[in-house]
């Protein structure tokens, strides 16, 4: 029996097997044609396939997801002079504002794409929600988060092969009730 897989996301595919080996460059050109469009962000690697930070390996029947590049290289945390940082209590600037959605963005993207620790830390998740009532303490809070998973950077997923007359499918689904500013409540799931 023959089998393809593709490893991809909500764009493009990112990585493919084709009969358990390497896909042929004419199958894989063709399946990753979104990809073309940013050929820039787009680079194979020896230990590796790259795309903006996130890089998918194969060590047999088995491929890892990890984010290392992305988190060493892009996620940065809100710099704040020391003066500022002193006046927790202080509501956030505009730019501040600004600096903190690009943090939240970088973890959700982070989370979304291999890391799924950066987005559970609840300042990804919660932090959009909450912006314009962020006080300099919580961008302390939200650079903790930061140092964290930027210490842990080459965590990976690994995803291993399951016979196809062992697959079943699943959905996970969990919700909070009002545990968001404001009485927001948030919900997630997980299908697999």
């Amino acid at each position: 029996m023959s089998t393809v897989v593709v490893v991809g996301n909500h764009v493009q595919p990112l990585a493919a097997s084709y009969h358990g080996e390497p896909c042929p460059t004419k199958w894989l050109n063709a399946q990753c044609s979104g990809v073309k469009s940013h050929p820039e962000r787009w680079k194979e690697e020896e230990k590796g396939v790259n795309f903006n930070g996130r890089r998918l390996r194969r060590f047999g029947d088995t491929v890892t997801i990890d984010m290392k590049a992305f988190v060493v290289e892009r996620l940065e945390k809100v710099a704040l002079d020391p003066k500022r940082l002193r006046q927790r209590q202080e509501k956030l600037t505009e730019d501040e504002v600004g600096l903190v959605r690009k943090v939240c963005g970088s973890l959700n993207w982070a989370g979304r794409e291999g890391r799924p620790d950066a987005a559970a830390a609840a300042a990804a998740s919660m932090c959009s929600s909450m912006l314009m009532q962020m006080c300099v303490a919580d961008v302390i809070e939200l650079n903790k988060v930061v140092c964290k998973i930027q210490e842990f950077s080459s965590l990976a997923l690994k995803i291993q092969a399951i016979p196809e007359h062992r697959m079943k499918c699943g959905v996970v689904s969990d919700a909070s009730w009002a545990n968001a500013g404001g009485g927001k409540t948030q919900g997630g799931h997980m299908l697999f």
